[in-house]
């Protein structure tokens, strides 16, 4: 009896750390949710010394030519969509690569945060109530998926870059994280990216034709 309850807290494993593993992830895409967040209301407060050549020069970075939703084909409205959400993910998965990660990940999650802000407050600040509903009803659904992809791929690329650092450049006896399942999620990532860009495309088509800008 004696050697079985010595044996038994190596074979039965830990409920603590197990339930303390997905808590700990939901806290880090809580916190990259956040800096989204502050980007996004930092990003409205500049938007008032912005003017349109700003927005269009930023186009491939945040995709905030929102003028031409309404006579663009689809397809490029997509394309547009998808290369800048893509921007940010492969931005995330190299430096998630590297050990200095973890001080730069933040960053890109803040800065996707601040290009929608400032597309959102120019919109508000030249059009009105207008640009607030076309804001709401054509950019904000497929802004709203883009964004989740960009926190999803961020706190992988945390996770990645963290492991890499205590396994490569401290004694701790963790093992080195496996590329191919960061890759695996760096998929979903994408895939979810590709699904803003088709809300994207859609609320375009449906809506962006009916407003007087």
């Amino acid at each position: 009896m004696r050697i079985l309850l010595q044996r038994l807290p190596k074979a039965v494993p830990d409920k603590e750390k197990s339930c303390r593993a997905p808590s700990e992830d939901r806290r880090l895409e809580l916190f990259f949710a956040l800096l989204v967040l502050a980007g996004t209301f930092l990003g409205a407060f500049l938007a008032r010394r912005a003017d349109a050549s700003v927005l269009e020069k930023l186009d491939f970075l945040f995709n905030s030519n929102f003028a031409q939703r309404a006579d663009t084909p689809s397809i490029r409205v997509f394309l547009a969509s998808a290369a800048s959400v893509s921007f940010f993910l492969i931005a995330e998965f190299l430096t998630g690569l590297a050990v200095w990660g973890v001080g730069v990940v933040p960053l890109l999650p803040f800065v996707r945060g601040l290009g929608l802000g400032m597309t959102g407050g120019y919109l508000l600040f030249t059009e009105g109530s207008w640009g607030f509903v076309f804001y709401l009803s054509v950019l904000l659904p497929g802004a709203f998926f883009s964004c989740l992809s960009v926190i999803w791929e961020a706190s992988f690329a945390m996770r990645f870059s963290w492991q890499l650092r205590k396994s490569g450049l401290t004694d701790s006896e963790m093992e080195a994280p496996h590329i191919s399942t960061f890759l695996q999620q760096t998929g979903k990532a994408l895939l979810l990216g590709f699904v803003g860009a088709a809300v994207d495309t859609l609320t375009a088509t449906a809506f962006a034709p009916y407003f007087p800008f």
